[in-house]
């Protein structure tokens, strides 16, 4: 990555690094949202060694992602959403299936939800709808990510009383390369974060908490530097991430594969649901191979106690990783 957000303190993830304007994002996070927020916190962090997981698996998963919509506004080059195995058809989740999967996950005591998963959730035809059931469901963290291109009007107010996150991926700092990476308008999608933070401020409110995202490839590495000055002092976190490289999810490698590998937190404390209706237990392009059924087919509480996922936990726990799970980690990252 470029030389000024090398010399700048940022913590570093796997495959990228965070920059926030608050000295801790994590405490500032817990000022705004209070204790139940912050003891989340803590199970999800535990989550994420294995010398640290829980002894018994959690009544409920920590973080359900519901895809409300596998349709886009955009087409960006470098999105999985282009691998042939994932072409799908356009689909989007029943309101009334969503009003009946957040009624059990409140019921579940689940305590965190994104519903973005597969598509551009601002194109969801119902979304007011569901913004309200969201916001009745008791979830503790809502992340809605987005391309922020929609983002205006009177979904806007929605958008702000409904979740606790808003997610923006830019990846560029200038229109013209946001038109190579993305193919929008740039201006517009300033003009729309410029009017959220305005309802936001106007409000006397500190959430939704805005994080912007910039993924380092070839096109533009050149704005490294310019984005993180742009948005530093504006947005709460900015993220730059590394380009995933998508294989063909159909063909499994089974040589030139790590010996090591990472641990997987994600059985552990998720859930998924796809547009289609599937679920499973990881949100990767690879949660094909662990499908657990469709809804309502299988409820959500069913699929978390179910043999498909615990055999799952068992691998990971003995550190017996399954094909699938290593070609996941194998997938290609074009270094920043």
């Amino acid at each position: 990555m470029e030389q000024l957000i090398m010399k700048r303190n940022a913590s570093v993830f796997e495959h990228g690094r965070r920059f926030s304007r608050h000295e801790d994002i994590e405490g500032y996070m817990i000022s705004v949202f209070g204790e139940k927020f912050a003891e989340y916190r803590r199970r999800w962090t535990a989550t994420m060694q294995r010398e640290t997981l829980p002894e018994a698996t959690p009544p409920a998963p920590y973080y359900l992602s519901v895809g409300l919509t596998n349709v886009c506004n955009l087409s960006c080059f470098f999105c999985y959403r282009h691998s042939s195995s994932m072409a799908v058809n356009r689909a989007s989740l029943p309101i009334d299936l969503v009003r009946s999967l957040m009624a059990e996950a409140g019921e579940m005591g689940i305590d965190s939800l994104d519903i973005g998963g597969g598509g551009e959730v601002l194109t969801y035809p119902d979304l007011a709808h569901a913004l309200e059931l969201v916001a009745n469901a008791g979830f503790k963290d809502v992340f809605l990510p987005t391309n922020g291109l929609l983002l205006k009007g009177d979904i806007l107010g929605r958008v702000v009383e409904s979740v606790t996150r808003i997610n923006v991926s830019i990846d560029a700092a200038s229109p013209e390369t946001y038109r190579i990476t993305r193919g929008g308008d740039y201006d517009s999608l300033l003009r729309n974060i410029d009017a959220f933070l305005d309802m936001r401020e106007r409000r006397n409110l500190r959430k939704p908490i805005l994080r912007v995202s910039f993924i380092v490839m070839r096109e533009n590495r050149h704005e490294v530097d310019a984005f993180l000055e742009k948005w530093l002092n504006i947005a709460d976190i900015v993220d730059f991430q590394d380009l995933v490289t998508y294989p063909d999810h159909d063909a499994l490698q089974t040589e030139n594969l790590p010996i090591a590998f990472s641990h997987c937190a994600d059985p552990f404390r998720t859930l998924k649901i796809t547009s289609l209706k599937v679920i499973s237990p990881c949100c990767s392009g690879y949660s094909k191979y662990f499908e657990i059924g469709t809804y309502p087919e299988i409820t959500l509480r069913q699929a978390w106690n179910s043999d498909i996922i615990a055999n799952l936990r068992r691998d990971l726990w003995n550190a017996e990783y399954p094909l699938v799970c290593r070609n996941c980690r194998n997938r290609g990252f074009e270094k920043g």
